[in-house]
């Protein structure tokens, strides 16, 4: 298979161009050809950038953290104070803090 490519100033008069514009459009909106169609080299799948790499680790990472968060013992505490209900976890974090030698903490 031979592909020439070569720039050309305008769409009319190109004869394909109309039914070329219409399969980008397509691929664009529908996804690709089916692998059997393409060349042997877009077969396989294109490397990722390093960028793009990181974005969907971090994204992973952020949905690994929350769901490990939501299930640890101290998410209904944060609800809580997220809720403007801090008494409760204040009370026990100074009962706890209470029992902690003076070198231990800031607290007077």
């Amino acid at each position: 298979m031979e592909i020439m490519v070569r720039w050309v100033l305008g769409h009319e008069g190109v004869e394909g161009n109309e039914a070329v514009d219409e399969e980008a459009k397509g691929a664009a909106l529908h996804g690709s050809s089916p692998k059997a169609s393409l060349p042997g080299c877009l077969q396989e799948s294109l490397p990722v950038s390093c960028s793009a790499a990181q974005k969907i680790f971090a994204k992973a990472l952020n949905v690994l953290h929350n769901t490990m968060f939501r299930h640890s013992p101290w998410y209904s505490d944060f609800q809580k104070v997220a809720k403007g209900d801090a008494t409760e976890v204040a009370r026990r974090f100074r009962k706890m803090a209470m029992g902690l030698a003076k070198k231990h903490t800031m607290m007077s």
